[in-house]
């Protein structure tokens, strides 16, 4: 609270219920009103002032506990609005809980937002009715944020049984809360942003910062008050403030105790009168000039006709101790079990811990709140009045922390683990459970010594967080909080069936960001995670475990090693599958399997995948599953059926399929397949000559996807590119693979990454042909993106590759290259007949311009007829409208029907 002394004096940090001192704001600015604050005011203000000179900006203030922080942070604040700094347009100040879940996932971000549209706020929290007390993060961010909606309830994948086979799609929130953030900032003056307790800041909310940080012009001041030494190396700010300070945007504040001068000017205001110096010298000397030891001090003073008694302990921990000291016994007890339970706790533990009658704990843990201010009553959350108990906190952490080290160690680990059990039986029979409590409950187990208990519940909590749209990193950083404890566990099939349901979750969470390393390494991470888990499966001997686990490893392989190790993965999966009785797990193994396949076996891979189509549309507990999971993969499975038929030379059904896919998407709110089925409509739309329309769908695919960088979104973007190619717009074509590459560069997928390499070199070939360039680059390029596919088995892509550079080695003179570049595409595609995402007739027609441009013009027209073939083939699966285009629009198929 403002205490008005008859002096100017400081802000002396957060000390709970005991009296806080603070000065009055006079005059125009910071300096010279705050005692021994000057330093830290004058900074403050320049942190202010140099943000009208570029863009964002981090101020770190740490401190120990009680040193100060939050109330220097408010005086800020005060100022900030009191329009004394006349350059800042808006502040907002929020508070970090360090509680993570849907119900507060994004909350110091999801705060920051309502504070700067409080208007906003106000009317649409209203509509929410009763419901708004207790909404959760996700819900409050969709009506404040509306884009946001969507993505945060997009298909996120199911948590139970069917995981194996579905992935996650990005959820693109960051970005909308960043954004909204912004759309505040760039309206004018400089916005700060206050965020105390920031070393409890959930993962979520980093990545806004992130992007709010990565905002190059915005005038934007981001305070971050933060407690000493909770800064750990594992917490997601730190890489942020490192980052920051490496790039001179970030300034840091270390406050420290009070100075003799200060601490005398807190007694003048508590008290009207001053001190001799030896007495200041005494509490100085004593607390350190830490405001909460000084605060506590002077608790003790007791006042006399005399004046005031001084208290005997010479340090400020004993100041606490003396405190307790002068409890009843049985109400020490009760607070010190009370400190196991943490900073906050609620009576029906203590009352539990304690073994007394429900009815003394409650009016003894009221009487000590209401006499000693050791403890003081807090509003009561929905779930702990429904527990039926009392909210309380501890007037400090230093009070707390008296109590609770003044138990064994054994005892405290005793209690963590009642406590957990305790919450645990609290929540047996609620149908939802608060995230906070589940927090809790893992805290406890750890505390307690419990790992597998707590792996168990960091994976409930985690599934919880999927299933319900929350935060996929805070989903991943318990995973491997989980995994960490089961690996410590003794070994059995408990454990290792938590050890399969802990890494298929981890890798379902982060599947979306898989990158591996372009020249496959020997071992990866991922691979080992795969490996560990069919191990696992293999020990607890479970069949649909084993399959789950062979499925897993199928994925990964896919990633790491290439096609042909991750086919004899899935046909073990599936092989597995058929003999059990689940035919969700044979669903989606089989339909896993048919999608690898047909980049062996184009024909037998889609013969599989309508094979697993049959299944689910034979089987309603398949193909009408209300699992996100197993609709997931329906959807993926039909859309994979599509674009196969396409590669088949089917373009008609393929055209009708894709279209129909992208319908049920858009209808039933599937945002994380979108982008995927958007690209592959926009391929068949291509290859009709339907520009327009392929213009439009690719628009929407790259507009669909984060700005986070996607391997799927740099596709999209280079297939835009050559979209402009075709049309004859080199501009734009050349901006659009230029940042096609480097966001593909940075999130290599090398089953993606040499597609995009490809239609990359294919543009600027281009600009070889016409004399722009020399090419040696684009012949390297190519080379190695040939090594690369031909390591991982991807032909689709060693055909195409050899197949340009052959055009390229034209081009350049260089014939010999290119007959032999073009001969070896072309015995390729003989060999293993149609491949994914490769047009015959364009191979089969470069192959015979250089062979022509060698004089062999027999085997030249040979090709040359096999082309046409191939075009009229696919013609024949058009009709009306749709086979004029087709080979009339389409520059190849024109060109070869003239011929």
């Amino acid at each position: 609270m403002w205490c008005h002394g008859p002096i100017s004096c400081s802000i002396l940090g957060a000390v709970g219920r005991s009296p806080e001192v603070a000065g009055e704001l006079v005059g125009g600015g910071m300096p010279g009103v705050f005692v021994d604050r000057e330093h830290e005011s004058a900074r403050m203000i320049e942190f202010v002032q140099q943000l009208s000179h570029g863009g964002p900006r981090v101020l770190a203030v740490h401190g120990d506990p009680g040193i100060g922080k939050s109330a220097l942070l408010g005086a800020f604040e005060q100022w900030v609005r009191s329009n004394a700094a006349p350059r800042v347009r808006r502040v907002a100040a929020v508070r970090c809980h360090g509680q993570i879940g849907t119900e507060n996932a994004y909350g110091p971000m999801i705060d920051i937002v309502k504070a700067l549209r409080a208007r906003l706020s106000r009317g649409r929290v209203a509509k929410l009715g009763t419901r708004a007390a207790v909404d959760s993060g996700a819900e409050i961010l969709a009506n404040l944020v509306p884009a946001a909606g969507p993505a945060l309830r997009a298909g996120v994948g199911a948590v139970g049984k069917g995981a194996a086979a579905s992935a996650l799609p990005e959820v693109p929130v960051p970005r909308l809360v960043a954004d909204a953030i912004l759309g505040e900032v760039r309206q004018g003056r400089p916005v700060v942003l206050i965020i105390d307790d920031a070393h409890l800041i959930d993962t979520s909310s980093c990545l806004v910062l992130d992007r709010l940080l990565a905002s190059q012009d915005s005038p934007l001041g981001i305070v971050l008050g933060m407690r000493n030494g909770e800064l750990t190396d594992q917490n997601p700010l730190r890489e942020i403030i490192d980052r920051s300070t490496i790039q001179e945007t970030c300034s840091v504040i270390d406050l420290s105790g009070f100075a003799p001068a200060a601490v005398d000017s807190f007694v003048r205001a508590r008290y009207g009168t001053g001190l001799t110096a030896d007495q200041i010298a005494t509490i100085h000397e004593r607390t350190g000039g830490h405001p909460i030891f000084v605060s506590q001090y002077l608790s003790m003073i007791r006042e006399s006709e005399n004046g005031p008694t001084w208290p005997a302990p010479s340090s400020a921990a004993a100041v606490i101790r003396q405190r307790l000291r002068g409890l009843d016994p049985t109400d020490l007890e009760l607070l010190s079990l009370a400190a196991v339970h943490g900073e906050r706790f609620i009576s029906s533990v203590v009352e539990r811990l304690s073994g007394r009658d429900r009815s003394d704990v409650l009016d003894r843990l009221y009487q000590v709140s209401t006499t000693s201010g050791l403890i003081r009553l807090r509003e009561p959350d929905e779930w702990t009045r429904r527990a039926g108990a009392d909210h309380y906190e501890f007037e400090h952490a230093f009070v707390r922390e008296a109590l609770y080290t003044r138990q064994s160690p054994q005892s405290r680990r005793e209690r963590h683990a009642a406590v957990a059990g305790h919450l645990d039986e609290m929540m047996r029979d609620w149908s939802t459970k608060p995230q906070e409590y589940l927090l809790e409950v893992i805290k406890q187990h750890h505390l307690g010594g419990q790992s597998l208990p707590a792996a168990s519940k960091a994976l409930e909590m985690a599934r919880s967080l999927i299933a319900t749209g929350g935060s996929l990193d805070e989903a991943e950083r318990l995973c491997r909080q989980a995994l960490d404890d089961v690996r410590q566990a003794e070994s059995g099939a408990t454990v290792d069936r938590l050890r399969v349901e802990i890494i298929e979750l981890l890798l379902l969470a982060t599947e979306s960001r898989w990158s591996v390393n372009a020249d496959f390494l020997a071992s990866t991470p991922l691979e080992e995670l795969s490996d560990e888990a069919v191990a696992a499966a293999e020990r607890c001997d479970e069949l649909n475990l084993r399959v789950r686990a062979a499925a897993l490893r199928g994925r990964v392989l896919h990633k790491v090693r290439g096609v042909d190790h991750s086919l004899r993965a899935l046909a073990e999966a599936v092989r597995l599958a058929k003999q059990s009785e689940d035919l969700a797990l044979l669903f989606l193994t089989s339909s896993a399997y048919g999608r690898e396949l047909t980049k062996r076996d184009l024909h037998a891979g889609l013969a599989a995948l309508l094979d697993a189509e049959r299944l689910a549309e034979e089987h309603d507990e398949v193909g009408r599953s209300t699992d996100p999971a197993l609709a997931h993969a329906v959807a993926r499975t039909a859309m994979q059926v599509g674009v196969s038929m396409f590669d088949a030379g089917d373009l008609g059904a393929a055209d009708e399929r894709l279209l129909r896919c992208v319908a049920r998407l858009r209808a039933d709110g599937d945002a994380g397949t979108m982008p995927t089925a958007l690209n592959y409509l926009a391929q068949v739309q291509m290859a009709l000559g339907q520009w327009e329309q392929a213009l439009l769908t690719l628009r929407d695919a790259v507009a669909r996807e984060d700005a986070e960088p996607s391997a799927w979104h740099g596709y999209n973007v280079a297939l835009l590119g050559k979209l402009h190619l075709e049309c004859g717009e080199s501009a734009e074509a050349g901006r659009a693979f230029e940042a096609a590459w480097q966001e593909t560069s940075r999130t290599w997928l090398v089953n993606i990454a040499t597609l995009v390499c490809n239609l990359y070199a294919e543009f600027e070939i281009h600009r070889v042909e016409r004399g722009e360039v020399d090419g040696q680059w684009v012949r390297d390029l190519l080379l190695s993106n040939i090594e690369r596919a031909e390591t991982a088995g991807l032909w689709r892509s060693v055909v195409v590759g050899l197949s340009l550079l052959g055009r390229l080695s034209l081009a350049r003179g260089e014939l010999d290259e290119a007959l032999d570049a073009s001969e070896r595409a072309e015995r390729i595609l003989h060999t293993r007949g149609p491949l994914p995402a490769v047009r015959d007739e364009e191979v089969l027609y470069w192959r015979a311009v250089v062979l022509d441009k060698a004089g062999k013009h027999t085997e030249a027209a040979a090709a040359l007829a096999a082309a046409r073939a191939k075009v009229e083939r696919q013609a024949a699966t058009l009709t009306g409208r749709q086979r004029i285009g087709f080979l009339t629009r389409v520059p190849l198929n024109a060109k070869l029907m003239a011929d």
